[in-house]
């Protein structure tokens, strides 16, 4: 157990001095007389007042199991230096016998001091947030709400105040329940007033910089930590240089700390990004996600980013495509797509022209009314409330209000193209209201709406169809053609058989294999062999393709495996259940 014994002097000058700082940290702990302290985070030291004199103070921080101990001094006053390596989320614990009081550290984030503008906003848990002085700093002392997604904004205009290089402060979130006041400090620095990154050139709809809508901004500027978000009925363009970026609806992004002259760097982006550089800049752009990062110059690029995964689709020339940790990389080239997932970096596969001339940048589908939504995409997957009540969302990045929410909605990103099975699910008697709209990204934008009346225990099923006269329906695909169900062992260093079968909408004959991709996204292994036969016996020519396991991607937890390329120059998809065996 470390011991910090002697931290504290206890000579009259410094006694006044402690308690002086005490006061200013402890304002009204101080007239409580209530056992707390103070962790100053960034330098890990905790403030303790108000114990017993004279007494030993015993610290334990979970999780590591530490502990420590010092000696209070005549007033209760005690100050544990550079005890650990604390951070948000930690529990401590301090007793001195007689009192014990436990807190769990407050977990602040500081985005940007903005002293061109008098601002100071970033990310917290949820509650108050205050701004105190740092002893006897100018800085005055402000309180902000942290709103319902975590971020927080403080503007010093609103009481007179100009934020000038080198004030220093802390911003605190306190614990203010009696018997118990503890606190959690983050000092922060201003520095100097820096010209603009970029600046917002067009938006449309709700639009927000560090959470103040763009509309109350005094100036469209933009810097570097600047946190941009759209919300459903919005967009933004920004311009860097000779790099431009838009930014669509339900969207966030963050100005990245690089951002200069020749360098945009644009982070922790979630939605849809659509990004430029020009042809003959040297200007460098580069995005990241939670699991990628792709880097470009004198190109064009479309990304579309959820937690979990990342789909990068190159418009023009080429980007340079690397996980964070940067133990894959790969170069996407023009008119290829490839997708990127916490396991690493798909296989890039081709797209054609008519795949981005006839797309969308996501569709929406809305209902006001006694009705529950239930949607099923062109590979099957399903997203929203069922028959049983169940939720389920098995699209990357698509997002679902949830049962009952005024209106119910879902939303889905870069959807794949073909028939959108939409059914309206009863809870109740009424009139509803059903619209459908798609924001194009090549296509043009629609917007459908209906209206009718539910009645008890009834299913009213609709379907949006989404380019079908440039690309055939989802095709069938049989995984291991004659067995079920689909058993996967991992173990097995062999091949594995997919037919494509042939129907209406697809003769097997016309895929063309160099474009076939197979896996657990349908990205990941190429066909080492091919038979053509009828598979199905329907007296049809299908196609029988092998694909070596360990190329799959195929991990335990998968229970669905996708194959996709293109047929007479037409792209196509199709999926099928699989049963992964260790």
């Amino acid at each position: 157990m470390r011991n910090l014994i002697g931290s504290v002097r206890s000579s009259k000058g410094s006694l006044i001095l402690l308690a002086i700082i005490l006061a200013l940290v402890f304002p009204s702990a101080a007239a409580a007389q209530l056992p707390c302290y103070n962790i100053h985070v960034d330098g890990d030291d905790i403030y303790c007042s108000n114990w017993q004199p004279n007494a030993v103070l015993r610290l334990r921080i979970d999780p590591g199991d530490f502990m420590a101990s010092i000696l209070t001094n005549e007033m209760g006053f005690g100050i544990f230096v550079d005890v650990y390596d604390i951070r948000g989320g930690q529990t401590v614990t301090i007793t001195d016998n007689v009192s014990s009081v436990t807190y769990t550290v407050a977990t602040i984030v500081i985005d940007k001091v903005d002293t061109c503008n008098d601002t100071i906003s970033g990310t917290a848990d949820p509650g108050i947030l205050y701004i105190t002085p740092w002893l006897d700093n100018r800085v005055p002392q402000l309180s902000t709400i942290v709103d319902s997604t975590g971020h927080w904004f403080v503007d010093f205009k609103t009481v007179g105040f100009d934020l000038l290089s080198g004030d220093q402060a802390n911003a605190e979130q306190r614990t203010n329940v009696y018997p118990i006041y503890c606190s959690s400090r983050y000092r922060w620095t201003a520095g100097d007033c820096v010209g603009s990154a970029g600046q917002i050139v067009s938006y449309a709809g709700d639009v927000t910089v560090n959470g103040v809508g763009v509309r109350d901004l005094a100036t469209l500027n933009l810097q570097p930590f600047d946190r941009l978000r759209t919300l459903a009925d919005g967009y933004v363009d920004m311009a860097f240089g000779d790099s431009s970026a838009h930014l669509s609806s339900n969207s966030e992004v963050r100005i990245g700390p690089g951002t200069g002259p020749a360098v945009t760097t644009l982070d922790e982006l979630y939605g849809v990004l659509k990004a430029r550089v020009r042809d003959s800049s040297d200007e460098y752009m580069e995005v990241r996600t939670p699991v990628c990062i792709a880097g470009v110059r004198g190109t064009e690029m479309l990304v579309a980013a959820s937690e979990s995964e990342t789909r990068i689709t190159m418009l023009e020339h080429d980007a340079d495509i690397s996980t964070p940790d940067g133990l894959q990389s790969t170069v996407l080239h023009e008119l290829e797509s490839v997708i990127v997932t916490p396991a690493g970096i798909g296989v890039p596969f081709p797209i054609s022209p008519n795949d981005i001339e006839n797309s969308w940048e996501r569709i929406v589908i809305a209902v006001a009314s006694p009705v529950n939504l239930y949607v099923m995409d062109p590979l099957g997957r399903h997203i929203g409330c069922g028959t049983d009540g169940i939720i389920v969302n098995e699209i990357p990045g698509a997002v679902y209000s949830g049962p009952f929410t005024v209106p119910e909605y879902i939303e889905i990103p870069m959807p794949v193209r073909g028939g959108y099975g939409i059914d309206l699910i009863s809870v109740g008697i009424g009139e509803y209201h059903l619209t459908i709209a798609g924001i194009g990204l090549g296509a043009e934008a629609f917007f459908n709406e209906f209206t009718g009346i539910v009645e008890p225990n009834q299913i009213i099923a609709f379907e949006q169809n989404l380019g079908l006269s440039d690309v055939p329906s989802t095709v069938k695909i049989d995984i291991k053609p004659g067995t079920f169900p689909n058993d996967i062992n991992l173990k097995s260093r062999g091949v594995i058989a997919v037919a494509v079968l042939t129907d209406g909408n697809l003769d097997a004959q016309t895929v063309d294999r160099a474009t076939i991709r197979f896996g657990a996204t349908g990205t990941e292994a190429v066909p080492v062999h091919h038979a053509v036969e009828d598979v199905d016996g329907d007296g049809d020519l299908d196609v029988i393709l092998h694909f070596k396991l360990r190329e799959s991607g195929l991990l335990p937890g998968v229970t669905s495996a996708y194959l996709r390329g293109f047929a007479s120059g037409r792209e196509f998809e199709g999926y099928d259940s699989v049963r992964i065996i260790n």
